[in-house]
This record gives C-alpha cells, sequence and structure tokens, in this order.
C-alpha cells in the first residue's frame, strides 16, 4: 500500500493513501478546504443498535477524528445509500455530508463526516489559489506541492483555522477527502505544504487537477 502524510505549514497532519478510482460524489469544484463533524458527533446520535455500525468498521481510537470508519470496496454502494437514507439523516445535523477518502484499489474504503457548507461559511477553495509549485527534497528524494493563497483566501484560511482549533479540516478535492488534518492553532499565512511520501509524477497529477478551472 501506498501511503502518505500531508503536512500543513507544519501544524496540520494526517495519513492518507492516493488512488485514481472515480470520484463518488460528482462535487463541481474540484477542491474545497471544509469543517468535519467527529467520530463522537456523528455516532453519539445513533442508535447502538443501527445498521450503520453492521455496515461500517468503525473507528474508536480518535473520538475527535472526522474519519468514522471503513469498509470493502464491494459495500461502497449499499454503505453510501443507507447513509444518505432520510430515516438516518434525520438523527443527524441538517448540515451533515460524507465522502469517500482516496484509496488503493485493494484497501478499503474510508468514510468522513464533513459538514455541508452554508451561506455564512468562510473559507478558501480553488479559486483561492494564487500560486502552486513542486517542490523536491532531495534528502529523501520526495515531492510535496506548495499553495499559496490571494490576499482574500489568506484572510479566508485564517477564518477557517481559527474557527476549528483542536478539529479536522477536509481537503476535498473532487469529492473525495485527500486529507483530513487536525488544526493546531490558527494559521495566519496564506500558505499551505502538502507533502509526504510522493514521487514527482504523484505531485504533478495533482497539481494538474487543481489546474483544473472551476465553472
Amino acid at each position: 500500500m501506498k501511503t502518505f502524510t500531508y503536512i500543513i505549514l507544519g501544524v496540520l497532519m494526517a495519513v492518507l493513501s492516493l488512488s485514481s478510482k472515480t470520484d463518488l460524489l460528482g462535487q463541481e469544484r474540484s477542491i474545497e478546504f471544509l469543517e468535519t463533524y467527529s467520530y463522537n458527533e456523528i455516532t453519539l446520535n445513533l442508535d447502538p443498535g443501527d445498521r450503520f455500525f453492521q455496515l461500517v468498521n468503525v473507528e474508536q481510537s480518535d473520538p475527535e477524528s472526522s474519519k468514522l470508519g471503513i469498509c470493502i470496496a464491494e459495500k461502497a454502494s449499499e454503505v453510501w445509500k443507507y447513509i444518505h437514507n432520510d430515516d438516518f439523516l434525520n438523527q443527524l445535523p441538517d448540515d451533515t455530508r460524507f465522502a469517500w477518502g482516496i484509496h488503493q484499489e485493494e484497501d478499503p474504503l474510508t468514510l468522513f463526516a464533513l459538514k455541508q457548507p452554508g451561506k455564512s461559511f468562510v473559507g478558501p477553495d480553488q479559486s483561492d489559489i494564487q500560486e502552486m509549485a513542486i517542490q523536491k527534497d532531495n534528502k529523501n528524494e520526495t515531492f510535496s506541492l506548495f499553495i499559496s493563497f490571494s490576499e482574500e483566501g489568506a484572510k479566508e484560511w485564517e477564518t477557517l483555522t481559527g474557527k476549528n482549533v483542536d478539529r479536522n479540516i477536509a481537503i476535498v478535492i473532487e469529492g473525495k477527502v485527500y486529507a483530513a488534518p487536525m488544526v493546531r492553532e490558527k494559521i495566519k499565512q496564506g500558505k499551505c505544504v502538502i507533502s509526504g511520501n510522493f514521487s514527482e509524477s504523484d505531485v504533478t497529477r495533482l497539481k494538474d487537477l487543481l489546474d483544473k478551472p472551476t465553472y
């Protein structure tokens, strides 16, 4: 399995995998930085006998994480249908949104709990990306992607991280969660680095994805 560690300004960190599997959500925007719900905030709303716990292998190691659990790929459509059933959603906050994490095809899928952004949401999106650059770590022969936000995007990034100290922020690209790092402090610089065990082709593919125009 190919695993990557994503570090945002040395403060935010999460471990996930990269995949080229088809997007299951079909989001219109290529990249979103979204607030999340924690495992406890979702599961404590559910009856202990809810079928969700039979379909998803829940994660109890970190109750503050937005990572709810995993399921095998063969069950993904069944899980997706169940968690979008009105009876299930009525137990949860109205703005609850689910997304799969990226993964290798042979690995299980990871389910995350996000917050659907409302009218008052403040946070950067793809249109706020001012600059991207591929950087090389000569010592480890790995590559990272540097992202710089516009002035307005930097202010929104500061607001978003300030509101979510000790909570996850999900980095969602074409509907999939690439990382759900924990915010440790407000980030005032409008910069973000996605780094880890990347090859140059991995980072180039990610950069090309973020270079897609939005409509």
